[in-house]
Parts: C-alpha cells; sequence; structure tokens
C-alpha cells in the first residue's frame, strides 16, 4: 500500500453557528388566550396550529413582537412586564411591577424602548427594563397601545370611556393628549397603524366590528360588523390585509372594502382558525429571524508533498477534547463523513456539525480540536491529518 503525505493548512475557521444552509421560517400569527398562560401560533394561511404554555407565566392580557429579536413582550397581571422567546421557553422579567391594570404593550425597536399601560398611566423603559419613566397618568383605563415611529406619537384606547387618543411618545402633561375618536361607551380594544396610508384601524368589541379612521380621528369607518368580540387586531400593510380574533376565530380581509360591498355583506372575510377559547391579542411576525444553526463553515488548505492538490476527496470530520489523545473519553459525539469534497488548488470548504453531530453544548466552556481524515481518489482508506486543528471562536459570517 502506498502512502500519501498529505498536510491540512487551515486558512480560517469560520466561527460556530453560521449555517447558511437553514431555511427561513413562514411569517407566524401570533395570539394569545385571555385569562391563561397560552399564546397559539400559525402561518399566516391558517396552517400548522400550534399552542404554547409560556414558562413563568400567570395571567397574559397583550403582547407585542420584537422581530428582529425573536422575543415577545406582554404584559401580565401576576408577574408584570415580560419577555420569552417565539416558543414560550427562556422567560425573564422586563418589570416587575405587577397590577390588574396592565394591558398595552408596544415597542420602538430602534430606540431599544418598551411602552405599557397600566390603568390610566402609561410607561416606558429600556428593553431590559432599565431607566422606567412614567410618561402619562390619565383617568383613563387604557386598553390597546401603538406607536407612530415616524411622528414619534403614540395611540391609545380606553375601554371604559369608548376614548381613542393620541400624544407625544415622550409624555407630557393631560394638555398634551389629542382626543381623536369616540367610539361609544365602551369597548375599543388593539390599535393599529398604517403610517404610511395616514389610519388606524381597532377591534371594537363592545359593538362587534373591526374600525378605522384617518390618524387625526377623521373619516371614521366600519370595515366589519356582526362579529362577537374582537379583541386583537395587526396589519400586514405589504399584503394590506388586516387579521383580528374574534373570541373563538382568527379572521382575515383585505384592508380594502371590496367594490360593491359593505362591511355587512363584504365577501372576502377568511376564517383561518376556529374552536379558540378566548382569543385575545394578536400579533404578526412577518420577518421571522432565522435561527443560528449548530453547523459552522471550515475552510482549508490540502496539500501533497508540499502542493496543492486538485481534485475529489472524501473527508471525515470529529470532535476531540484533547489535541493528541485517542482514548474515547476525549471523542465528543459522532464522527461527520462528507463524500466528494471538491478541491481546488488546495482550497476546500465544506460545512461540518450541521445536523449537530457532534452533541449539545460542546463549544460552551473548554477548547475543542477537530480530527479530520481524508480519503483520494486512489487511496485505499482514510489518511488522518495532524496536527488536530484548534476550533477558536468568531463572529458568525455572513454569506
Amino acid at each position: 500500500m502506498k502512502k500519501k503525505k498529505l498536510l491540512l493548512h487551515v486558512i480560517l475557521v469560520l466561527t460556530l453557528w453560521s449555517d447558511a444552509t437553514l431555511a427561513a421560517p413562514n411569517p407566524r400569527i401570533y395570539w394569545n388566550q385571555k385569562f391563561s398562560v397560552t399564546f397559539g401560533q400559525c402561518n399566516l394561511d391558517g396552517s400548522d396550529v400550534q399552542m404554547l404554555s409560556v414558562f413563568g407565566a400567570h395571567d397574559i392580557r397583550r403582547f407585542a413582537v420584537h422581530e428582529s429579536l425573536g422575543r415577545i413582550y406582554w404584559g401580565d397581571t401576576t408577574e408584570g412586564i415580560l419577555i420569552s422567546t417565539m416558543s414560550g421557553t427562556s422567560t425573564a422579567v422586563v418589570s416587575s411591577q405587577p397590577t390588574g391594570s396592565l394591558r398595552g404593550v408596544a415597542l420602538d425597536p430602534r430606540a431599544g424602548k418598551i411602552y405599557w399601560t397600566d390603568g390610566g398611566i402609561i410607561q416606558r423603559a429600556d428593553l431590559d427594563g432599565t431607566n422606567i419613566e412614567l410618561l402619562y397618568d390619565l383617568p383613563f383605563s387604557f386598553e390597546g397601545l401603538a406607536l407612530d415611529l415616524r411622528n414619534h406619537d403614540l395611540y391609545a384606547t380606553s375601554w371604559s370611556t369608548g376614548d381613542i387618543i393620541a400624544a407625544p411618545m415622550d409624555g407630557g402633561t393631560i394638555k398634551s393628549i389629542r382626543y381623536l375618536v369616540s367610539t361609544g361607551p365602551t369597548g375599543p380594544e388593539a390599535i393599529a397603524l398604517d403610517v404610511e396610508g395616514n389610519q388606524m384601524y381597532w377591534a371594537h368589541s363592545g359593538e362587534g366590528r373591526i374600525q378605522r379612521a384617518g390618524l387625526d380621528g377623521s373619516r371614521v369607518e366600519t370595515l366589519v360588523s356582526g362579529l362577537n368580540s374582537p379583541y386583537g387586531i395587526a396589519l400586514d400593510l405589504d399584503k394590506q390585509m388586516m387579521y383580528w380574533t374574534d373570541l373563538t376565530k382568527i379572521q382575515r380581509a383585505s384592508m380594502k372594502m371590496p367594490l360593491g360591498q359593505t362591511h355587512v355583506d363584504r365577501k372576502d372575510i377568511v376564517t383561518l382558525v376556529e374552536g379558540l377559547v378566548a382569543a385575545n391579542d394578536l400579533h404578526l411576525n412577518l420577518h421571522p429571524q432565522t435561527p443560528l444553526g449548530a453547523g459552522f463553515t471550515y475552510q482549508g488548505m490540502l496539500k501533497h508533498q508540499g502542493h496543492p492538490v486538485t481534485g475529489s476527496y472524501d473527508m471525515r470530520f470529529g470532535l476531540s477534547a484533547d489535541p493528541n489523545s485517542e482514548e474515547p473519553d476525549y471523542k465528543l459525539g459522532s464522527t461527520q463523513t462528507i463524500l466528494a469534497v471538491d478541491v481546488n488548488d488546495g482550497l476546500f470548504t465544506v460545512l461540518i456539525n450541521n445536523e449537530n453531530q457532534f452533541g449539545q453544548g460542546v463549544f460552551k466552556e473548554f477548547a475543542r480540536w477537530l480530527r479530520i481524515e481524508v480519503k483520494g481518489p486512489d487511496d485505499p482508506a482514510f489518511v488522518a491529518l495532524s496536527p488536530r486543528q484548534l476550533i477558536t471562536p468568531g463572529p458568525y459570517c455572513r454569506n
């Protein structure tokens, strides 16, 4: 048997947890069940319904989705303002000021701020709960809350009085409040803004309607009527669609009234999910973030007798807790075999650990070395390369 002398020169190890092959997740609808610890989610067409119990929650009322962080912030009447992952795990307390009046929650991602209502109080803080500011203390019982980041205004609904108000996001006195719409004695719930279209939309549970008006409160019109108890509303501005909860259902329709139809007889209302129990607030995650995978990209140069090689090579990769030992205790996870790796003038690139072959949590604390074996077109067996390659962390790579 003729052995070849192969040398591996590492050019770059691009970071752990960068996997360019991960498929982007679908946009999702999120809602919560009133007086419970349950979130629901599904695709925009109503498929793939999942119900999640949120760890650490007791009584979720209203919430907001931070798309770029992949997090949910919500008001919990027992715990205060909380944050969790989109799957309801890893819950943390943002503000431990629980009251039975916690309701509307809204986010300003650019400034890193969270806003919430507590009865007639409107507060804000940094996303980690620090730097809490009292913005307004008014004689209202606020329910829904939305932010106009372009004009730096906040909008809030008062279920108890039926009013919809606007005010500066930075706070002020009662003289700063603009009374926009009086919808009736009780009933306006969640509110959503189309700033580009200069309109606000709200769900009115008291009258079973979805309504809208200009951002200044003008041109009030009813878009959908005859509903049971619509509590939540959200907008997909790109597709000009509005989504809402109606107690046992999630529904949607166009933001534009179909020609020749009215709020009483419009035919484009689609029921996406049925059989729910007190569906409450609702938000869309239209640009979900792709989670970082376990795989990482490895680039190297393969040489034979000091000269770069070209051809198709099979490669095997394993992980070790020691740079030299062959003891089984130092081998982590399983060995990954990658066939027919294209090597061009010595250079090659492979994606390693893409299915978590090396196991969970192996890169957290201690140094790790990559064991590499190569088999060329004329080789009868794999040849182990030496020395093992120390894996070094770094910022994840964008392709």
